[in-house]
Order: structure tokens, then C-alpha cells, then sequence
């Protein structure tokens, strides 16, 4: 099951750039969409209450997540993977290997063998949770099932923390015609708002959904706000740049600024940096080691949007 790429083609931080670059000044339809482990469970089409992944449909998407929905969402998402310009994809994809009988696996008995599939490529020690291990099975059948391959662009799925880092997405918003942004931070929207001189476009989306129900949002009601989202994506222009940090839906809604002649870009977390926020608090502190003078787990001063966009003035 593992696919048929070497990463060690994928493209670096520089040539996404250089790609977006010229999808901006052609006015060409572009997207960049990362996909992980949450694509990967929503890319299995389950929604059944006695699917193994259930647990983490639950944790994603409240009980509102039925059938029906699991199947428009897994449509829109093999779309996104299908036409993305630039599909950023995790290591995972290059080692592990599974088949279609693994996952009917007693619990014990798929982890052993999601192990097998692992050695040597992960520390011996690394303990595996038997839903992150389902979610990033599912990610790899569903990419092998899609026909992913080195036969179309690839990067690393945490290249966006690179076009970060460099200040291109900060000179992005600054460059853009028109800039869209799709997110939960307000704050970003009000700085890019702020800086601009053209239009910019804002679609606030609730936070996921783990986070929104402790607040009192309901499933129905979290779903339905994506749903509402996406329903609003009608007037994207050649030449527009949508900056989008909406999770799982965040990969449909990349697609449908393609198909409109934009060009999207699946920020994900590097939204949250901006912000100044640390969502990903095992990973974002390897972009944070160049700021030495940076309290341990905070964002440095220097990758937050505000100082970014002074930089440039």
C-alpha cells in the first residue's frame, strides 16, 4: 500500500514559491492542499456507529457526521486531491504498508501489524494510538486509490511553515489583487484588512469541532456552518489568492477556489502562528529554533503576521 514517491523529489519551500509565483502573475487556477491523518478518516467515507474510526469521527465532527455527509465530504475531498497543483503529503506515504484486510484487524492485531509496516523508519519506541494509526492508514489507501504518485508535484505536508518562515506569505497578502481569507483568527483577518490597500475577502469558520462544543456549539450546527461556507464561495476571480486554515473542510473549500480560477493555498496552523498561537506544539518548535530568544513554546515575535507585514512597509 505504500505509494510509488520518493520525497526526496518533492519540491522544497523555494519551489512552491516559484510555482505560486507564476500561477499569480499568469493568473492561473492553482492549489496547494497538505493532507494528513484527519484527511485520511474523512477520506474513508465511515460513518457508521460501529466503524473503528468512530472515536475520531466523533472528536472531528459531532454526531451529526452520518452517512450521507461522510460521502459528500469524501467526494469533495478526492476532488482536492485529484486537481491540487501542489499535493503536500506526509512521510507516512513513502513506508507504510497495509492492505485492505488489515483494517478488519482486531485492535491489537492491526497495531502489531502497523508496527511491522513502520520498522525502520520510526523510532523503535514510538507508541502507536490505534486511531492515529487507522486515520493514517486510511490517508495512505485513500492516496494509493487516487493514483497519487511522483507523476505530479508533491512537497512535504509541513511546507507551509517554510513559505512562513521566508515571509512569502506575508508578501502574498501584500501582492495580491484580492486576497481571501478563510479562518477562525479574526485577529489575522483585521491586520491583512488593515495593511491592504485592495479588496479582502473574510469567511470566518468555527474552530474545530473539539474545541466548539466545550463552547456549546452543536454538531449540527458546526456542520452546518461549513456547509454554509462553502455554499458562499461564488465570486472567486483569476487572480484572487485565498489563504485557508479550515482543517478537513479547508481541502474542499482549496478545490472549489481552483475550479473558480484562484489560487489557494492550505495554510492550516501557519494561520495560528500568525496569530500567535501554538496549535502544534511537537512540531511548530522546530521553525521557532531560529529564534533562540523565544520563551520555549510560545511563537517568536519575529513569525507573527504584525511583525512580518512591518518588515515589509
Amino acid at each position: 500500500m505504500a505509494l510509488p514517491i520518493e520525497l526526496s523529489d518533492a519540491l522544497t519551500g523555494p519551489e512552491v514559491e516559484k510555482r505560486l509565483s507564476h500561477a499569480l502573475d499568469e493568473r492561473l487556477p492553482f492549489s496547494f492542499v497538505r493532507i494528513g491523518d484527519g484527511e485520511g478518516m474523512a477520506l474513508a467515507r465511515q460513518g457508521g456507529r460501529h466503524d473503528p474510526l468512530r472515536p475520531s469521527i466523533l472528536q472531528a465532527f459531532g454526531t451529526a457526521y452520518d452517512q450521507p455527509r461522510a460521502d459528500a465530504l469524501g467526494e469533495h475531498l478526492d476532488r482536492a486531491v485529484g486537481h491540487a497543483s501542489i499535493l503536500g503529503l506526509r512521510a507516512e506515504v513513502l513506508y507504510l504498508s497495509l492492505t485492505a484486510d488489515d483494517f478488519k484487524a482486531p485492535k491489537d492485531a492491526f497495531l502489531l501489524r502497523y508496527k511491522r509496516s513502520t520498522e525502520g523508519h520510526e523510532p523503535a519506541e514510538k507508541k502507536h494510538d490505534y486511531q492515529s494509526a487507522l486515520r493514517l492508514a486510511h490517508m495512505v489507501f485513500a492516496l494509493e486509490r487516487l493514483g497519487v504518485s511522483n507523476a505530479r508535484p508533491v512537497s512535504s505536508a509541513w511546507v507551509h511553515y517554510d513559505l512562513l518562515a521566508s515571509g512569502y506569505l506575508a508578501r502574498l497578502v501584500l501582492k495580491a489583487p484580492r486576497i481571501g481569507l478563510i479562518s477562525c483568527r479574526r485577529s489575522v483577518a483585521r491586520k491583512i484588512t488593515t495593511a491592504r490597500t485592495g479588496p479582502t475577502l473574510f469567511f470566518p469558520v468555527l474552530e474545530h469541532f473539539g474545541r466548539e462544543k466545550t463552547l456549546g456549539v452543536t454538531p449540527e450546527h458546526w456542520w452546518q456552518s461549513m456547509e454554509t461556507v462553502s455554499r458562499s464561495l461564488t465570486d472567486v476571480r483569476p487572480g484572487d489568492v485565498f489563504l485557508i486554515g479550515a482543517g478537513i473542510w479547508g481541502k474542499a473549500y482549496c478545490e472549489q477556489v481552483r475550479a473558480q480560477g484562484g489560487i489557494a493555498i492550505d495554510m492550516g496552523s501557519a494561520l495560528d502562528i500568525w496569530a500567535g498561537i501554538n496549535t502544534r506544539p511537537s512540531v511548530m518548535p522546530l521553525w521557532f529554533e531560529a529564534f533562540p530568544d523565544t520563551p520555549p513554546g510560545e511563537v517568536p515575535r519575529e513569525l507573527r503576521l504584525e511583525s512580518q507585514l512591518a518588515a515589509l512597509a
